[in-house]
């Protein structure tokens, strides 16, 4: 195995081209502010949807994909 004397030139040109990478890359990729990523997000169906089954409607990061209900009006 070779035997590697790094340089503190050489340091500092890896760590330039790291950081510089970081600010290239858009922040979607990295999880910048705002972004929330699809594994994060709770996909849910709900069956009785009357005065109780309503609450969860209103949290934040979930997305609602099937309801069922047997009164068609709570469904509305």
């Amino acid at each position: 195995m070779k035997e590697q004397n790094s340089s503190r030139r050489d340091f500092i040109k890896k760590s330039v081209v790291g950081a510089a990478a970081f600010s290239i890359v858009p922040r979607f990729v990295l999880g910048g502010q705002g972004y929330l990523a699809p594994s994060d997000h709770l996909t849910k169906g709900v069956i009785g949807v009357g005065n109780m089954g309503r609450g969860h409607f209103g949290y934040a990061g979930t997305k609602t994909v099937a309801i069922c209900d047997v009164d068609k009006t709570h469904l509305a």
